[in-house]
């Protein structure tokens, strides 16, 4: 093993611990040009620019222009990286996630990382058609990867402070509001049902997949729409205190229509619904104090630097 690899697993290790485990909202997003046999370079410019048109087409990315990646001298096709490069990468940039497209053989592959602590946010691909010139088909496969990773993201809005009010939460006529940032085009609707939730790693998978772990600490409906904006009235939170600007907001109906349109497997499609309707956040809480979310990765960790001990 070279030395890069262990030093990536050990900034890992590092990052992991010196967080509280817990992930916020990705907003600054990084597209790197996508990486391609020679011959479908020029192809591979137009795939790039409708990628980054999809990510912007809801207002809830804000991604880096090519100028600025070009003034940082980044602006060029990656592979896979490594925890240490996108630990780099995501602190000159000052982004939240990476994106890397690249194609191996006949299959196109994306890889989202953060750009925090150079884990794994999600990764997906997807076989060419062999009848089917790549040139043809290279855009239309690199919008798919894209979709399909908004569609896991597993939460659809950040909460916001109503610059009217200056607070996180509002009382009205006797209730509770919260202002939830959700983007353009959304089928949201009056009525909707949203949770506040955490999402917490607990392993080294992909976080948008089986590395992650959403908790559920508030719950609430959609009271009305303002733009890209939801007005939530707060029904059941064991703390008020505890809703705060950047927490998390979950709408199962719009991630269940988010599946169903844009994730391109069935088993994405169904690991998504709806899952947990919770019937007592102090239950729910008290689920998530009581495990350690990072024991299956430090396991992890230990298993591989003793390897290491033992090779060197």
């Amino acid at each position: 093993m070279d030395l890069a690899k262990v030093l990536g697993i050990f900034l890992v290790f590092f990052a992991l611990n010196s967080q509280a485990d817990e992930y916020g909202v990705i907003r600054r997003v990084v597209v790197f040009p996508i990486q391609v046999p020679e011959e479908f370079i020029q192809a591979s410019e137009s795939a790039w620019w409708d990628v980054r048109e999809r990510f912007t087409t809801n207002k809830r990315f804000l991604l880096a222009s090519k100028y600025f990646m070009q003034k940082k001298d980044v602006f060029q096709p990656r592979g896979s990286l490594t925890p240490a490069d996108a630990i780099i990468l995501g602190k000159l940039l000052d982004a939240h996630a990476l994106v890397v497209t690249f194609m191996v053989k006949n299959t196109l592959k994306m890889v989202v990382y953060s750009g925090e602590d150079g884990s794994l946010f999600w990764r997906q691909q997807l076989a060419l058609h062999q009848s089917v010139r790549v040139s043809k088909q290279l855009s239309k496969a690199a919008v798919s990867l894209a979709n399909d990773f908004i569609a896991s993201i597993p939460y659809q809005g950040v909460q916001i402070v109503d610059p009217i009010v200056g607070q996180s939460t509002f009382d009205e006529n006797g209730k509770t509001y919260a202002k939830i940032e959700v983007g353009a085009k959304t089928k949201i609707a009056e009525g909707d049902q949203v949770q506040w939730v955490r999402l917490t790693r607990i392993n080294l998978e992909p976080l948008f997949g089986e590395g992650g772990r959403l908790s559920v600490f508030a719950e609430g409906r959609v009271a009305r729409l303002d733009g890209i904006h939801a007005i939530v009235e707060l029904l059941r939170a064991k703390n008020v205190a505890q809703l705060n600007e950047g927490d998390l907001a979950r709408f199962p109906l719009e991630l269940k229509h988010l599946k169903d349109e844009l994730a391109m497997e069935e088993e994405l499609q169904r690991r998504i619904e709806p899952e947990f309707i919770s019937s007592d956040i102090a239950t729910l809480n008290s689920q998530r104090n009581k495990d350690r979310p990072l024991a299956s990765s430090i396991a992890w960790i230990s298993g591989i630097l003793a390897y290491l001990l033992l090779a060197f």
